[in-house]
């Protein structure tokens, strides 16, 4: 048989385990569950407290949430208790925007001298992580996931007035 028919037929037979790799089985993307703790920051700039974080920390059935307001240092973080809840509102926009396809993105625009530099942190509990940074670089959707979990962080604490 000719050498190059074998290699056609092998890729052919090939084909639909390697379509099948990014979405399935040999995936390396994180499996979503339960989340366990997630965290958000993101800093810039020359200024020293410039930028904000979130965390929030699942135990006993409770939910801690932590949020440091932009330019402010850590002592003035404000930390607040809810219900699990939380968790599940989080969970859906994680599925939503797909964060577990984040996993490992470290991004850095090297051209860009004082700009944004982000981290995100999510554990779950099947003991899997996603884990995703970058410096003026971003994965896909981060806008639209990262503006409705800090609406959902935001929405915990309250407003202050002028």
């Amino acid at each position: 048989m000719n050498m190059k028919i074998i290699i056609l037929a092998l890729i052919i037979a090939a084909a639909p385990m390697l379509a099948s790799c990014g979405s399935g089985l040999f995936s390396r993307s994180p499996q979503i569950s339960g989340i366990t703790h997630f965290s958000y920051a993101i800093y810039g700039g020359m200024t020293m407290n410039y930028g904000y974080d979130y965390s929030a920390d699942l135990a006993d059935g409770k939910v801690i949430v932590t949020h440091r307001p932009s330019d402010e240092p850590e002592e003035n973080s404000i930390t607040v208790e809810t219900d699990a809840s939380f968790m599940d509102e989080l969970r859906a926009v994680i599925e939503k925007y797909k964060l577990n396809k984040w996993d490992g993105f470290h991004g850095n625009n090297k051209y860009v001298l004082d700009g944004d530099f982000f981290s995100l942190r999510v554990e779950m509990d099947n003991g899997q992580t996603i884990s995703a940074g970058g410096y003026m670089s971003y994965p896909k959707n981060y806008s639209a996931a990262i503006s409705e979990i800090i609406a959902l962080f935001d929405a915990l604490f309250p407003k202050e007035s002028d």
